[in-house]
């Protein structure tokens, strides 16, 4: 049975994946309403998008099995490097000039949030000894073999 902390880790890591996909999809919508068939130099548009889209899912859900499952030490410190890079790239949109909306920085603002969140869960003392068990959960068998 896995500890409290990481089925709470599991769940703000799947509202978070939910929260990045919807703006995502909003971002998606904005740059066609404002750009129209014109996108600027180096923005995403098309098969390159989606197919970036898809794989940033897919390497969201291998994190999240392999430490809400697997209790991947690896993958433990893979997400936290990865919660410390978006809080270093989280200037370049919050600082960048007035034409983003503000629901891009109000959203980033909250998955970096949501980030240190996770890390919190995954430092707290039941998931950290999941870890040095390595998700194996110790029975007592006293009791059948008595």
């Amino acid at each position: 049975m896995r500890p409290e902390s990481i089925r709470w880790f599991e769940r703000v890591y799947i509202g978070r994946i939910v929260i990045g996909l919807a703006i995502t999809v909003y971002s998606g919508y904005w740059a066609s309403r404002t750009f129209g068939s014109y996108p600027p130099p180096g923005y995403l548009s098309g098969w390159i998008a989606l197919g970036t889209l898809l794989i940033g899912l897919l390497c969201n859900l291998l994190l999240l099995y392999l430490i809400g499952r697997r209790a991947s030490r690896v993958a433990k410190w893979l997400f936290i490097a990865g919660a410390v890079l978006s809080l270093i790239s989280i200037f370049r949109v919050v600082i960048a000039p007035n034409f983003l909306p503000a629901v891009f920085k109000i959203g980033s603002l909250f998955g970096v949030g949501l980030d240190f969140t996770m890390i919190m869960l995954l430092f707290q003392p039941d998931s950290r000894d999941w870890f040095e068990r390595r998700g194996v959960m110790e029975e007592d068998y006293a009791d059948t073999f008595s």
